[in-house]
């Protein structure tokens, strides 16, 4: 078990005005050190668990907890702007031959979220599908994968995926979730933090299928805590690995107000359009941009 004490010292009582006009960051020393006693065992694959108490060790609840990994990106291609639009991207399908053409968005595990071309019979030609999902979801890896039958036998005749990578350095998206009345949250879901899961290799793109380099989810995370009533907030880094991951934060300054956790929604098909004529085989092209947010 991974497990922290976090304290932020607040320094409220030596700017009291710019407290009362300054919404942004928290500004305070933040010190680590690591709880004493035993700890019940815990046998889940990953867990990710803050909890937020004041300086009297009161539970504060409702506090916004966001969090995104940090990329190394080889490339000097990286964006280093969040768009306010809806977050989108682009898969490209090569198509040599007519074929009926089925292409899922699915979680990492596998696990269905979306048909984003359903048994389609599509011409020869090279086909761009742009689809968005919702800008409330931070962090997140899926799989899109491409499977073509035979239009004539219905025999399968290609069958592959890509890893795309939605990465969301943007604390009023990236939301992993709000304190509840014992002031913790909890997450075990795990394509929220890419780099505990067994991933390929990931490959940047920009604007179009063409790889510009790789790039790699790491450890450390940036934690965002934020008080959405009073505007307050602070933050800090951690590192995130497999197993139980436990972050205790004492904070000075008192919270209130609770709030619902938004759930991520599947990808919404946006457009399917050829873009050129016969091609050479069927391919799934690397989707662009990637990581895209």
């Amino acid at each position: 078990m991974n497990a922290k004490i976090v304290t932020v010292h607040s320094l409220r009582h030596l700017l009291p005005s710019a407290f009362a006009l300054f919404t942004a960051l928290l500004y305070g020393a933040v010190s680590c050190s690591t709880p004493a006693g035993p700890e019940p065992i815990d046998a889940r694959p990953f867990v990710f668990r803050v909890s937020v108490k004041d300086g009297f060790g009161m539970p504060l609840s409702g506090i916004r907890v966001s969090a995104w990994n940090a990329l190394s990106v080889t490339s000097l291609g990286k964006r280093t702007t969040v768009p306010t639009t809806l977050a989108q991207t682009t898969v490209g399908i090569v198509a040599p031959t007519p074929g009926r053409a089925t292409l899922i968005l699915s979680e990492f595990n596998s696990v269905p979220l979306d048909t984003l071309v359903d048994r389609q019979v599509l011409a020869a030609g090279t086909y761009a599908i742009s689809f968005s999902v919702n800008p409330a979801v931070g962090t997140r890896v899926y799989l899109c994968r491409l499977a073509v039958v035979d239009t004539a036998t219905g025999n399968e005749i290609h069958n592959s995926a890509i890893t795309m990578v939605l990465w969301q350095p943007d604390a009023a998206i990236a939301i992993l979730g709000w304190t509840d009345a014992q002031g913790i949250v909890e997450i075990s879901d795990a394509a929220l933090f890419p780099n505990v899961l067994d991933l390929p290799m990931l490959f940047e793109t920009l604007n179009n299928s063409t790889p510009v380099g790789t790039f790699l989810v790491t450890d450390t995370v940036t934690v965002y805590l934020k008080d959405t009533t009073a505007n307050r907030t602070t933050d800090f880094t951690t590192v995130i690995s497999k197993g139980i991951n436990s972050v205790n934060v004492v904070w000075t300054d008192p919270m209130t107000a609770g709030r619902t956790v938004r759930r991520p929604r599947p990808g919404q098909t946006i457009s399917i359009h050829r873009i050129s004529g016969r091609a050479a085989g069927w391919q799934l092209l690397q989707n662009y941009p990637n990581p895209f947010n």
